[in-house]
């Protein structure tokens, strides 16, 4: 989801996150009442996703993550749109740029996994 040219993005895994992207920290973003309810439903869904995914890793399956999101794109994103995305989060978030971060790392690595999976093509 983007709203203000921030884009707000949910990372799965054992400890969930919300992902804030694109202005540096302390940066006033405005935002109408509208885009903060849209992003409050964003929020609640990601939210129940998230005691979903807890749900079924507590009984041992697989766990689905939304690669469009964890990109920060729309599911109707073109390829170059996709690999656009990709290439700003990683180069933010590569390990090289964040020594010791293991929160990075673990980005990093699903920013990846999203690639892959979405265009076929390991890595940018």
């Amino acid at each position: 989801m983007n709203i203000g040219g921030v884009s707000f993005a949910v990372q799965r895994g054992k400890s969930p996150k919300l992902v804030i992207l694109g202005r540096p920290f302390g940066q006033e973003v405005l935002i109408t009442l509208q885009e903060l309810e849209s992003l409050a439903a964003y929020l609640t869904s990601a939210a129940e996703h998230w005691r979903a995914d807890d749900d079924t890793a507590k009984r041992g399956e697989a766990v689905t993550r939304d690669y469009y999101a964890i990109l920060g794109i729309s599911r109707d994103a073109t390829k170059k749109m996709i690999k656009d995305a990709y290439r700003k989060l990683a180069r933010q978030f590569h390990p090289d740029h964040h020594p010791g971060d293991t929160t990075a790392e673990e980005k990093f690595k699903l920013i990846n996994e999203a690639y892959t999976v979405l265009t076929g093509v390991k890595g940018g």
